[in-house]
């Protein structure tokens, strides 16, 4: 299946553990964020009218899907299980897609399972849902930076990785 996605999804750990999944082997095949879920609450105005009286982000699922190829059996077990190890959620990590390096979603990974294709040398698309229970992604600066997109704020991940690695 041909793909039209161009960058690479880097996941960060809080300790400073980074992935680059495509330099893990692991192919994002989709990766996009939906917009805000909000859950709004109405007010009854006498017999014929509501107001709208509250308005609240609720978590926003994000569904990320990607393809994984080994070389043979047990490669195909080793990819596995390096992608149980990377999407782990014993704790949030965090996503960062490098379209807009400048924006991090904090989730936790929902069960999944990696089917098996016919052959032994790729698994079927893997499609996680990232619960983002935040509802928002979160800049990777600080207000200690300054707001300039000079300053190495706004940079890529290439660039200089030790920025997202500080951010844990």
């Amino acid at each position: 299946m041909s793909t039209n996605y161009k960058g690479s999804i880097i996941i960060q750990r809080r300790d400073g553990t980074t992935y680059d999944l495509e330099k893990e082997g692991i192919h994002v095949v989709t990766f996009d964020p939906p917009s805000a879920n909000f859950q709004h609450t109405y007010t009854q105005i006498g017999r014929y009218g509501a107001e709208l009286s509250d308005s609240q982000i609720q978590q926003t699922t994000i569904p990320l899907t990607f393809d994984v190829y080994a070389r043979d059996n047990y490669d195909y077990e080793l990819q596995r299980l390096k992608v149980l190890r990377i999407f782990s959620s014993t704790e949030p990590f965090y996503v960062i897609n490098m379209r807009t390096p400048f924006l991090r979603w904090k989730v936790v990974a929902e069960s999944f399972t990696y089917p098996r294709l016919g052959n032994f040398w790729k698994a079927k698309s893997v499609a996680i849902n990232l619960v983002c229970y935040d509802g928002l992604a979160e800049s990777t600066a600080t207000t200690l930076d300054p707001f300039t997109f000079d300053g190495g704020t706004y940079c890529s991940y290439t660039e200089n990785p030790d920025r997202f690695i500080s951010r844990a």
